[in-house]
């Protein structure tokens, strides 16, 4: 059983994520065989790395803060920006939400998808792929 998602965040805000594009699921089971061959085989690790302690610092209960976040996949490196949603409940959590679109032709998928559209007759597959990013912070106890 693969873990989808794993990283922490340290006492300064810096997010670490590590995604096993493995564990994607389309519920289409040859979709997800021909993604694993055509598209994740070489490189099934996405690195997901941002500072959010303004966000995490903040004493306000609900606000949205323009973020930037870094994704690293398949040797390339893009730099993304997307408003993110914060609503904390009391001072131990804290829910983080924003949308975003992402070109995986940026990432040098590009090949891959074209091979993907042959491989299943398609006239056309877009490179862009709309990512909700939800994640919720719980802060522990010293």
């Amino acid at each position: 059983s693969l873990v989808a998602i794993k990283g922490a965040v340290s006492a300064e805000g810096k997010v670490e994520l590590e995604l096993d594009l493995r564990a994607i699921e389309t519920n289409i089971p040859i979709r997800n065989e021909r993604m694993q061959t055509w598209l994740f085989s070489d490189e099934p690790v996405a690195r997901l790395s941002a500072n959010v302690q303004t966000a995490l610092s903040s004493k306000e209960t609900a606000f949205t803060i323009d973020q930037t976040l870094r994704l690293d996949v398949n040797g390339n490196s893009v730099m993304l920006d997307v408003p993110l949603t914060v609503a904390r409940e009391g001072n131990a959590v804290a829910k983080v939400a924003g949308q975003l679109v992402i070109d995986v032709a940026d990432f040098g998928y590009g090949s891959g998808i074209e091979k993907l559209r042959e491989i299943a007759g398609l006239k056309s597959i877009s490179t862009e792929v709309p990512v909700d990013v939800k994640l919720v912070f719980v802060r522990e106890s010293p």
